[in-house]
């Protein structure tokens, strides 16, 4: 973790500092680490929260890029009592995962159901061939001619990622550490699948990620058969954007009888 307790007052681990877990109040022991991002650690060695996991220099990078205060929320099931510390929480209420652990589908329903409003940021780092499956399938796909580059790509083509983590109950950004031509880092978003044959990828900008979430004047979305707090503006009108000119591009195709079937997946 992150963060203790020391006297009150959250408090990052520092060499010889003891405090307290913020979710169970037992002791936590600072970790200062070579290697690793510095932490605290529960001295029992055992976690209130079972989704705890250790952070990488990635993880923490993240999350350091939102404000403290949205940072290792506590959040409390008043009927069933469970708890679970978010690695970070919007105003909004919004709650973003950062993850590079693998993590079975169990786990990741059970999250997405705990949280409600959730939007994930997976490390597409973690396995050396998920980047080329990307990259296949984006060369395989349809580019849209979008405000925000988008590619419709089959959503049958292997790819793990997708198969993972594609879902209409949450919100899934994959980072894979590159930048575009004005060398600004990118994420590729994975829009919520509100069809099975659905699969559309935009490229966003760190930068518009992380305006999307503290910008106070939001527009709502679609997503799982309720209307939701997500988008700025800007992007929310991309994606009215986008939908109206895939509706033509399926509806071109299926006027013009496009030959190639490898493209059938587009006119669903």
């Amino acid at each position: 973790m992150k963060y203790a307790i020391i006297n009150g007052q959250r408090a990052e681990a520092t060499k010889g500092a003891r405090g307290t877990c913020p979710a169970c109040g037992s002791e936590m022991i600072a970790r200062i680490c070579k290697t690793k991002v510095d932490h605290w650690a529960h001295k029992s060695k055992q976690n209130c929260d079972i989704w705890w996991e250790p952070e990488t220099v990635w993880h923490r990078e993240w999350k350091n890029c939102f404000d403290a205060e949205w940072q290792e929320v506590i959040h409390k099931d008043e009927i069933t009592g469970e708890i679970h510390i978010a690695d970070v929480t919007t105003p909004h209420g919004w709650t973003i995962e950062i993850q590079h652990s693998p993590m079975d589908d169990e786990e990741r329903k059970a999250r997405n159901s705990f949280y409600k409003k959730i939007a994930w940021v997976i490390d597409g780092t973690r396995r050396k061939t998920d980047i080329g499956q990307l990259n296949r399938l984006l060369t395989n796909g349809v580019s849209l001619k979008t405000k925000f580059p988008t590619v419709a790509v089959n959503p049958d083509n292997k790819n793990r990622l997708l198969t993972e983590w594609h879902n209409k109950d949450s919100l899934v950004f994959f980072d894979f550490r590159q930048s575009d031509r004005n060398r600004q880092r990118i994420i590729w978003f994975a829009l919520p699948k509100l069809k099975p044959e659905d699969a559309y990828i935009p490229a966003f900008t760190n930068y518009l990620f992380l305006q999307a979430f503290p910008a106070s004047c939001f527009i709502g979305i679609h997503i799982n058969g309720v209307f939701d707090q997500f988008f700025t503006r800007e992007i929310y009108e991309h994606v009215l954007q986008y939908c109206k000119e895939l509706y033509n591009i399926r509806k071109r195709y299926m006027n013009e009888r496009f030959p190639n079937p490898n493209l059938s997946w587009l006119m669903a």
